[in-house]
């Protein structure tokens, strides 16, 4: 049963199994009946292009992002997930969200409650992996994703609470999210950049715990950076009375039939001495020593509690562990999580928290969501920004007709942004085909769904080409109602929420505060009653 879960897409999970004597055609049948079924445990992962990832790459010492550099010796080990920010290994089911649980279940929960010092047992901020998949796949149903098309969703909408959105691992059908509540609840909590730091596969020879190799990868560990990484290989697991599963080899084993044949994990420690005999010679190498901690989305029954070691070895491509003792396997080997690659790549994130003022509500009809994109832009002349957000090269091929609302994050001063600026949004169709774009209509509402400018419709259809509109905006401070004017409403909205009858969105608290002490309250409604009647 173990040899099952193992070989198959578990990538990086297969890190640790419980096969105490592999043969090589049992570990091969045992890859192709649990990547045919996945009716036990499901895989997901589509690779991101590496290109991308060197563009994301993290030089040590980098603090634009302050990110945390540390001393220059390493402790022997390390272990992320007894920290009070990670969240309790669980399972996907039988659905292909491992990158969604990797990145946003483990990764994004850690960070976020990290960054605000909220422990998970009192906090209850768990990110919902449905959330960040629905985006990435859209009406795709259960289709595998990239962890660089979820690192874009958080970017783009953020990321909600497993309570907001909960996750059903037995729910083969995915839908764009279309409640507005959420998208304004998710955009207070997204992510700020990822990085990747990597290991060369061909060049590099790590031959004990100590091998600089190791080093970039353990320093991120250290610094406190959950890391995830993705495989495309199946894994020989043996079970060590000392430390439990270990991932002692991984072999190339490439599905060609099925395209979510990857498996995307989390990496969360390291510890050198950890150690298995492989070769069987009754002597531990240096070689033998030392693993990474791996988190998996398999469950808690799942090899050491859904959790599994990976041999620094296994990052070889070839072995630095004398002997034969890899004759018996039939495939070739590879290092763990290269997915076919030069390096192995192992990416880590920054998040932040947001204060969403304006967000853009767009309803439309498209006959393909991946050959859709949606940017914002505004400017006042002078500058200008975009924020590009769904579809966002996610979304699935299939058709969409709904409506989609995504912050305008690029707006960090509001002071100039809500007076004679121009707001917009342009669509883009990147086929000439029958899949067109129609039945459009726009508005610019705040976080709690009132709106601030009606676009209204558009007869439009974009095909092959791109549709753009703006509108200026004219608020000024005390125009709670957006009526582009003073009014004793304004003052009226003012004091009913602070008698608590009404609730203020963020751009309106921003707008009520009058005299600009920080405070919303009935000093601002007499003010702006008075400059009313003045």
């Amino acid at each position: 049963m173990k040899k099952n879960l193992l070989s198959m897409c578990i990538a990086v999970s297969l890190l640790a199994g419980t096969i105490l004597t592999p043969a090589g055609a049992d570990v091969d049948k045992a890859y192709e009946t649990a990547t045919a079924s996945c009716t036990e445990h499901c895989y997901g992962v589509l690779p991101t292009d590496e290109q991308t990832l060197i563009e994301h790459a993290y030089t040590e010492g980098d603090t634009v992002y302050g990110i945390q550099t540390v001393a220059a010796s390493l402790p022997s080990s390390v272990d992320l997930s007894t920290s009070p920010y990670f969240p309790p290994i669980t399972s996907q089911g039988n659905r292909g969200t491992c990158a969604a649980f990797a990145t946003t279940y483990y990764q994004f929960t850690y960070e976020y409650n990290r960054l605000n010092r909220t422990p998970v047992s009192t906090s209850g901020f768990i990110a919902s992996p449905q959330w960040t998949y629905s985006h990435a796949v859209g009406d795709d149903g259960n289709g595998g994703t990239s962890a660089s098309a979820i690192y874009n969703t958080l970017k783009a909408t953020g990321a909600n609470s497993l309570d907001d959105v909960p996750y059903n691992g037995q729910d083969m059908t995915s839908r764009w999210p279309q409640d507005f509540a959420l998208s304004a609840k998710a955009a207070e909590k997204r992510l700020k950049e990822w990085y990747t730091v990597n290991i060369p596969a061909s060049t590099s020879v790590i031959t004990s715990p100590s091998s600089t190799e190791l080093e970039t990868v353990k320093r991120r560990l250290i610094s406190g950076n959950v890391l995830e990484a993705d495989t495309d290989t199946k894994f020989e697991i043996k079970n060590s009375s000392s430390y439990g599963s270990i991932v002692t080899r991984v072999g190339v084993k490439y599905n060609e039939e099925y395209d979510r044949s990857l498996h995307a994990m989390a990496i969360v420690g390291y510890n050198d001495n950890v150690c298995f005999d492989v070769n069987g010679d009754g002597v531990i190498s240096p070689s033998e020593k030392g693993a990474f901690k791996v988190a998996n989305s398999w469950g808690s029954n799942w090899e050491n509690s859904g959790y599994v070691w990976v041999l620094y070895d296994t990052l070889n491509k070839n072995s630095q562990i004398s002997g034969n003792w890899q004759s018996s396997f039939t495939s070739a080997r590879a290092a763990a999580f290269t997915c076919g690659k030069s390096k192995s790549y192992y990416k880590f994130i920054t998040v932040m928290n947001d204060t969403p003022y304006v967000f853009g509500k767009m309803t439309l009809s498209t006959g393909s969501m991946s050959q859709t994109g949606i940017s914002t832009e505004f400017g006042n002349g002078i500058s200008s920004s975009t924020t590009n957000t769904a579809f966002y090269n996610v979304g699935g091929y299939s058709p969409f007709s709904g409506t989609i609302a995504f912050p305008y994050y690029s707006v960090t001063d509001i002071s100039g942004a809500i007076c004679g600026c121009d707001w917009g949004f342009t669509v883009k169709d990147s086929t000439n085909d029958s899949k067109v774009v129609s039945g459009m209509s726009y508005s610019l509402v705040d976080n709690l769904g009132n709106t601030i400018i009606d676009f209204g419709s558009y007869n439009n259809t974009v095909n092959n080409t791109a549709f753009t509109d703006k509108k200026t905006m004219n608020l000024i401070v005390g125009d709670v109602d957006y009526s582009t004017g003073l009014s004793s409403d304004d003052a009226l909205m003012v004091l009913q929420s602070v008698n608590g009858v009404t609730e203020l969105s963020n751009l309106q608290k921003y707008l009520g505060d009058f005299n600009n002490d920080g405070v919303v309250n009935s000093e601002d409604a007499q003010l702006i009653l008075d400059a009313v009647v003045s």
